[in-house]
């Protein structure tokens, strides 16, 4: 059975003013996306990924359209929908089992500490419940951010290149992790990237954005099951074909 949708984006566009003329970052921006479902945006830099994930979370107001979440308008952040970025969100004057129930603060204790021991145990941080951020390397950095996001039981997730600045083989098994979290939450996750590797191992549906104004330039599914093999014909196929519809193919 399909599952029912999710999200709705409709003519979404965004415009900021720059010398008195307004300058389009969002062209008319169209698509759904449904219940559990992982979906990467994919672009290059400065085609409006951010902007345009930034609207869904309700933190930026759109020039023209409209985004609706389970039929409803959305026009504010939402606890249901959180937002993971780039940059480290996580508080360093707390502790690892802090941050994780930083959000839990009106649970029962009992239930609390149970949530976070399920979410650090989840997330390999088990044994580091009581080190402060500036301990852990990036890597566990950001799989505290996962743990903060996923303890508060969100609808969605929004994620915003969020494994960018970490090293590649760190980037790599935390792409694993955040699937093998993916399988077991089912989450909607919507996943903002510049890397094709990351849109082929990651995504159900890759949205292919073209350069600034953004637009949807075209919607892959990538038909593989998980854990996928990098090294598979199928997957090289979706990835050549991703390089074609962002005008790589030939450059390198």
């Amino acid at each position: 059975m399909t599952s029912p949708v999710k999200l709705r984006v409709r003519g979404v566009s965004v415009s900021y003013p720059v010398d008195g003329q307004p300058r389009e970052v969002l062209t008319p921006v169209d698509f759904e996306c449904r219940e559990g479902e992982f979906v990467c945006l994919l672009g290059p830099s400065g085609c409006g990924k951010s902007t345009l994930l930034n609207v869904i979370g309700g933190f930026l107001a759109p020039t023209r359209g409209q985004v609706l979440i389970d039929g409803q308008p959305v026009t504010r952040p939402d606890p249901r929908r959180i937002f993971v970025s780039q940059e480290r969100g996580v508080f360093p004057w707390l502790t690892v089992e802090e941050n994780i129930g930083f959000g839990l603060s009106d649970w029962p204790a009992a239930q609390r500490e149970q949530r976070v021991e399920h979410y650090m145990t989840m997330v390999g941080l088990a044994g580091s419940a009581r080190a402060y951020p500036s301990e852990l390397s990036g890597g566990m950095k950001q799989r505290l951010e996962l743990a903060r996001a996923l303890a508060v039981n969100p609808d969605m997730l929004l994620l915003d290149e969020s494994f960018n600045a970490l090293d590649a083989i760190t980037r790599h098994t935390l792409r694993q992790e955040l699937l093998r979290l993916w399988t077991a939450e089912r989450k909607t996750i919507l996943f903002v990237t510049h890397d094709l590797d990351e849109a082929v191992q990651l995504a159900d549906r890759v949205l292919v954005m073209s350069a600034r104004p953004g637009r949807i330039q075209r919607v892959i599914a990538i038909d593989l099951p998980h854990p996928r093999d990098i090294a598979s014909l199928e997957y090289l196929q979706y990835r050549r074909q991703l390089l074609d519809e962002l005008g790589l193919a030939h450059r390198i």
